[in-house]
């Protein structure tokens, strides 16, 4: 999409992008301070690698994409050699350019969905672990309050048959 788009209509197209992106590495942060409270409460395990393992991958998608965008942003101040102006080309050519250009936009629209919505599945596994954990952890404060409660109860009936 971005390659046949130029002006302001793609600075503004990037601008989109690049907010878009923003989001996805908003939610990428979070996810790594996620799996750092994890593994700090937890200690290390395999989850907690397998969940590093798949924000580093997502960091690096994004840093990729951003790559991408910038690029696109910085060549659309280049002028296009040896190529026809609308007003050069045929009804068919414009037709045949502008299908292709929307084919293009489809397919890294599509990508950058498919990307923020890994990105966002990754978040909700996150937050669904940290959530089972919450409750483990309830159960385990629980479980400890009753044990220091059996203790208690244990020292008087000590205290009773001395």
């Amino acid at each position: 999409e971005l390659p046949k788009i130029r002006g302001a209509e793609r600075i503004e197209k990037c601008s989109y992008l690049k907010n878009r992106l923003n989001r996805a590495k908003q939610v990428q942060r979070s996810m790594q301070v996620e799996i750092r409270e994890l593994i700090s409460s937890n200690g290390p395990n395999s989850t907690s690698a397998e969940w590093e393992k798949k924000a580093k991958d997502a960091e690096a998608q994004i840093q990729k994409l951003w790559q991408d965008v910038e690029w696109a942003e910085t060549s659309s101040e280049r002028p296009e050699v040896n190529k026809k102006t609308i007003e050069q080309m045929t009804a068919k050519e414009v037709t045949g350019q502008a299908l292709q250009l929307q084919e293009q936009v489809q397919e890294r629209t599509g990508r950058v969905k498919q990307i923020v919505a890994n990105t966002l599945d990754m978040a909700n596994d996150i937050s669904n672990e940290l959530q089972i954990q919450g409750e483990q952890l309830q159960k385990i404060q629980s479980d400890l309050h009753k044990v220091e409660s059996n203790l208690k109860r244990a020292d008087k009936q000590m205290r009773v048959f001395m």
